[in-house]
């Protein structure tokens, strides 16, 4: 009986114990960087790049196999005025506490097909001047773009390993830039930007000498570009 009634005491002791000691304290989980905030007021480092698709045709390329089993097969490449890689980078500035900054980059563009003897390329530099307004994670933008440095060179080498090099020369032109861009992760964002943009010819040679264009008139450098933006 005795034994009972002090297994019974340790019992009660125990729970009475536990139950008077003081909760702990609820933490809460460490807070996630947040996508949504724009910049930080000031001035920011910015790097991007991408690829555009779009654009008249400047040069093509019909390539012929030959083949004993599959027998003859014919593909088509092409150099597009709206096309391939760009890549830059510059500045952004947010003046004030309202989600709007400004974005000014230097970048450059080029595109290039090889087959064989044959080499195409079409290159350019552009400068881009772009307004944004935030909204939480997605970035509207509209602004302007100025291209310098525009040429397009084709390369041929002959069986007799003569080599044939064409430049056509641009004129300096200016377009508009339309963006949409999202915050995919803290100051990163994927974007698609859409560019109206035409290119005048001014000028060609051949392997050097200056030579009368065949025809000025103006290609579609239009294009839609997606890529990826860092602010830093």
């Amino acid at each position: 009986m005795l034994r009972v009634i002090t297994t019974s005491f340790l019992v009660i002791c125990c729970f009475t114990t536990t139950w008077a000691q003081p909760p702990v304290a609820y933490q809460s989980p460490p807070k996630l960087a947040s996508y949504n905030l724009p910049p930080s007021i000031g001035l920011h480092g910015v790097l991007q790049g991408g690829i555009s698709f779009g654009g008249d045709t400047l040069s093509r390329v019909v390539v012929t196999n030959n083949n004993y089993y599959y027998g003859n097969s014919t593909y088509t490449r092409e150099l597009n005025a709206g096309e391939l890689w760009q890549g830059g980078a510059g500045l952004l500035i947010r003046p004030g506490k309202a989600p709007v900054y400004a974005t000014a980059t230097v970048n450059y563009m080029f595109d290039n097909v090889h087959e064989g003897n044959i080499d195409l390329s079409f290159r350019r530099t552009a400068i881009d001047l772009i307004a944004h307004a935030q909204f939480d994670r997605h970035v509207l933008g509209l602004g302007g773009t100025a291209h310098r440095s525009i040429r397009q060179t084709d390369k041929y080498v002959s069986t007799s390993n003569i080599y044939t090099i064409e430049t056509t020369r641009f004129a300096p032109s200016r377009g508009v830039i339309a963006e949409w861009s999202y915050y995919v992760a803290p100051q990163t964002q994927a974007y698609v930007r859409y560019t109206a943009i035409n290119y005048k010819p001014e000028g060609l040679t051949v392997n050097g000498a200056a030579q009368t264009l065949v025809s000025d008139v103006e290609v579609d450098g239009s294009n839609i570009a997606i890529g990826l933006r860092g602010t830093f």
